[in-house]
């Protein structure tokens, strides 16, 4: 919120493209809670591994895969690099 606030151009774009910024908090959250512990990144459910292997496959998939969302510009706009545990 506080880079949106910050930047009038940021804020338009995102209050008209996802009605905000607690919109769009909910949309990214609601989105990797959805599916980054499905089960998906794997070629099937056997390979998945076990419970805690296919959550983690999960949330790897879900973030490589972070480009394609719609969201994604915001994430680029505010600096995001990557998942790498820098911050």
């Amino acid at each position: 919120e506080e880079v949106v606030a910050e930047k009038p151009g940021l804020k338009k774009y995102v209050d008209d493209t996802f009605g905000g910024c607690d919109e769009l908090r909910m949309t990214v959250l609601c989105d990797f809670f959805r599916h980054g512990f499905d089960g998906s990144g794997a070629d099937n459910f056997f390979d998945a591994g076990s419970c805690i292997d296919g959550r983690l496959t999960s949330a790897w998939n879900w973030c490589s895969l972070i480009h394609k969302k719609p969201y994604y510009p915001i994430f680029q706009m505010t600096g995001f690099a990557s998942f790498d545990g820098q911050f």
